[in-house]
């Protein structure tokens, strides 16, 4: 997707572009567009390469995610439309399964 971005110039630089705010983006251009119907469809939102008993941070290094708020909001949608299942612990780490129960 392409967005065009508008900026408040009130940054601490001599132009007042470092640190200036964002006020509004508008999308240009859409590349892709996939279409999540039934619970069904999201199954294509996990990669090919994820092992049937995964961890968050193997979720994210598969999907090429951060660790941080991006992450945790992506495992809990995964999980509230049934498209990853709580396996259980280990340690410290929630195991996740892929399927529905």
């Amino acid at each position: 997707m392409d967005l065009q971005e508008f900026r408040s110039l009130d940054g601490w630089s001599r132009d007042r572009k470092k640190g200036s705010h964002r006020m509004e983006r508008l999308p240009l251009s859409v590349y892709n567009e996939v279409w999540l119907k039934k619970a069904e469809d999201f199954d294509r939102l996990l990669p090919a390469d994820l092992p049937a008993t995964f961890s968050r941070a193997d979720l994210c290094k598969s999907m090429k995610l951060g660790q941080g708020l991006k992450a945790s909001q992506t495992v809990s949608a995964l999980e509230r439309t049934g498209t990853i299942t709580l396996a259980g612990r280990e340690g410290r780490r929630y195991i996740y399964k892929k399927g529905r129960l």
